[in-house]
């Protein structure tokens, strides 16, 4: 019986030293792989989220103040444009925080890019133990691995814009906007805190005449 013992003993102490050196080196990797799904992620969201009609309704022609020596921006255009398309990527995110995926426009492209379970408590992905070792063959072999993301904060933007000279006494003014939004990735006795920026053109603007100077304050 005490030899028994001793055998349930040392098992143990084998199962529980394995799992911690096992721990050990899969958790980096973990906490990788669902920082880049994060990122594909939000990335995703917010390229769906602007359409062609959201571009459409934008005044670029009151967008700009051009005097005869300056190009600047509209501030009341400009936070006008930052407060409309990053509302609608907030309650995007929101959706699909929720589970309520299917009130998405973009329903089927997220569908389709993830094998993904979205649920009431957030995004969780499901990844095989087995994928974060180096061989094909146990990729899709070992327990799964949930990893969940959550918005831990609202989505912040700044509109920017470049003048680059374009012909003779021509510019061209590329106007894009830069998102920031903060996730948290959880998988089991560990989370991180992330931010995740995403950088999306919107339009381009041909300048003719003399180039003036341009001065960019960008609003956030």
């Amino acid at each position: 019986i005490k030899r028994i013992g001793m055998i349930i003993i040392l098992i143990s102490i084998l199962v529980v030293f394995s799992l911690y050196r096992l721990n050990k080196k899969t958790m980096p990797l973990i906490i990788h792989y669902g920082e880049v799904q994060a990122k594909k992620l939000s990335s995703l969201v917010i390229s769906k989220s602007i359409t062609n009609e959201d571009i459409n309704n934008i005044d670029f022609e009151n967008l700009f103040i051009i005097n005869e020596n300056t190009i600047d921006m509209n501030p009341v255009e400009v936070n006008r444009i930052i407060f409309n398309l990053t509302t609608k990527i907030q309650n995007n995110l929101i959706l699909i925080e929720k589970g309520k995926i299917k009130e998405l426009d973009f329903y089927n492209d997220l569908k389709n890019e993830y094998n993904s379970n979205f649920g009431g408590n957030g995004i969780i992905y499901e990844v095989p133990i087995g994928t974060f070792f180096s061989n094909s063959f146990f990729s899709n072999l070992g327990p799964k691995i949930p990893i969940k993301f959550s918005l831990i904060g609202n989505i912040s933007a700044k509109l920017e814009s470049e003048v680059k000279n374009y012909g003779i006494n021509n510019a061209i003014v590329e106007i894009y906007i830069k998102f920031n939004l903060q996730e948290r990735i959880i998988i089991p006795f560990k989370s991180k805190d992330i931010t995740i920026n995403d950088k999306l053109p919107i339009a381009l603007k041909i300048i003719n005449g003399s180039v003036p100077n341009y001065y960019s304050n960008p609003i956030t």
